[in-house]
């Protein structure tokens, strides 16, 4: 389920992490965006997009194992159990979908869009709304049990402590607290602002954030903004008009974007223990991580704070950019990707960058979510939508609707000279070598030169003196431009892959044409 357990705490344990991440392989077969985060059970992903479908991937082959189709977009992430898939959808539907077959085994109507995430517990499966209400259906038929209402849209997907109190926020600035089994409200908190954060709960708190002090932006005219910047036409696009509300602040008026605050709760009586400010916003959620809570914000930072006392510390992990989505804790080490498609690991032991190691030539645990290529050089995309950890491979769903698997990579492609400067008509050399992660890693790596979409020879010409290589070996790659482009530069990337297909790199060069 989303944030991997009921008390949404994105912490796997059990786990070792992967240390040398790499891209393994990707899943493209969808026609829409997305920000549904991936579940992984049983060797299978399931992941929501805005084409309506919601997939089913099986993860050794990456293969589709199948998809259902509902009558609106799927922004929702699925949650499983009892073999059922369930998941909400902006047509105002809750789904029960059979997590083997993908045939629907039953549907409940809200009355509005969903767009967070189920949380099946207690035999029931809980559901915030667009219409301010918070269900709880029968997890084996569907049949409604009890709604309770806020004042505010539900995009906050529903927490539960050991307890049965069932912890959700609104966007009318409280945080509520539910009896389970019945629905009756126990207590709520006002913060202040909307809350669009899920709830993390842990040791006896509430962990919460706001979405931070108004920056003058009302709901309506939050999607009014969006639609200019989307060109989107529904009201239910809700999660993907935020985004890109908060992206266009972040990046055209950043000293406009305020703080926030983090709340500690008593989950039993509902008092205030703390706040906590932080720069940014928090619209994506926490992670647990022994006593401590980890936050990500769209400013680019992350910060610890201690769940008895709030606490704060800053976790510089080498890299920066706005992240609207929650870490996800293995071990010890911190996973997130920012708002660039850029991933980062951080050891929170040794307090150290895994993705930026001092004196470290390159990155090592580094990765990036590459966007659609379209025939061209892979670009970077974004993502809304948390990773997710299984058996050793990370997973992300991009921005563009991709499902892609991380793990321990088994050679790295470097280059010296990853910037090139040429006249036209002349050649820049950049050096290729061919690193192993292992040294049971004895296959050939096949080099390829993938260029933007509408240039290639003779305007660009890519050549090896060794089109494959060897572990620790290298090679000379030469560019040659017989051109000058708009931007004056050429962005190209050398693909390497192995001979069993196992591995699939790439690596990036930057050419500037000079008259």
């Amino acid at each position: 389920m989303w944030g991997a357990t009921p008390q949404r705490t994105n912490t796997v344990s059990a786990q070792p992490a992967v240390t040398g991440l790499q891209l393994r392989w990707r899943f493209a077969d969808t026609q829409g965006w997305a920000a549904s985060s991936p579940v992984i059970a049983n060797d299978v992903a399931y992941f929501g997009s805005s084409d309506t479908y919601v997939y089913a991937v099986q993860v050794n082959t990456h293969k589709l194992l199948w998809r259902f189709k509902t009558d609106g977009m799927v922004l929702s992430t699925p949650a499983l159990a009892d073999g059922k898939v369930f998941v909400g959808s902006t047509d105002h539907n809750l789904y029960a979908v059979d997590a083997r077959s993908g045939d629907l085994v039953w549907k409940s109507t809200t009355d509005s869009w969903i767009v967070a995430s189920p949380l099946p517990a207690l035999g029931l499966v809980f559901v915030g709304s667009g219409d301010g209400s918070v269900y709880g259906f029968d997890s084996r038929n569907g049949r409604p049990l009890w709604r309770s209402q806020t004042g505010g849209w539900i995009v906050s997907s529903p927490a539960i402590d050991p307890g049965g109190t069932l912890v959700v926020g609104s966007w009318d600035g409280n945080i509520y607290g539910l009896d389970a089994l019945s629905g009756q409200q126990k207590w709520k908190v006002n913060v202040g602002q909307p809350i669009v954060a899920t709830p993390l709960v842990a040791q006896g708190m509430v962990l919460v954030p706001s979405l931070g002090e108004s920056i003058g932006i009302s709901f309506p005219s939050l999607v009014e903004k969006g639609v200019q910047l989307l060109g989107k036409v529904g009201l239910f696009d809700v999660g993907k008009v935020m985004a890109e509300v908060i992206r266009n602040v972040v990046t055209t008026r950043p000293a406009a974007l305020p703080g926030g605050k983090l709340l500690g709760i008593d989950v039993t009586t509902g008092q205030t223990r703390w706040t906590a400010g932080f720069e940014g916003w928090s619209i994506g959620s926490l992670a647990l991580w022994r006593d401590e809570v980890i936050m990500a914000t769209t400013a680019g930072k992350k910060f610890t704070f201690k769940i008895a006392t709030g606490s704060r510390q800053e976790v510089n992990t080498g890299n920066s950019g706005w992240i609207p989505s929650a870490p996800i804790v293995v071990g010890d080490v911190l996973y997130v990707v920012n708002g660039y498609g850029q991933g980062e690991a951080y050891d929170l032991v040794d307090q150290r960058s895994l993705t930026y190691p001092r004196g470290a030539a390159t990155a090592r645990v580094g990765f990036r979510v590459d966007g659609r290529s379209g025939g061209g050089a892979p670009t970077l995309t974004g993502t809304f939508a948390s990773p997710a950890f299984a058996a050793g491979r990370l997973y992300v769903v991009s921005e563009d609707g991709q499902l892609l698997s991380y793990g321990d990579g088994l050679y790295q492609l470097t280059l010296d000279g990853l910037q090139q400067t040429v006249p036209v008509g002349g050649i820049a050399t950049a050096r290729v070598r061919a690193l192993p992660y292992t040294p049971a890693f004895n296959e050939n790596v096949t080099l390829t030169a993938v260029l933007p979409t509408g240039l290639g020879p003779p305007d660009v010409v890519v050549t090896f003196d060794r089109p494959a290589l060897g572990a620790n070996q290298e090679t000379q790659a030469h560019i040659s431009v017989s051109k000058t482009f708009a931007g004056a530069s050429v962005s190209l990337a050398v693909r390497g892959v192995s001979d069993s297909g196992a591995e699939d790199i790439t690596t990036y060069i930057m050419v500037a044409v000079t008259r």
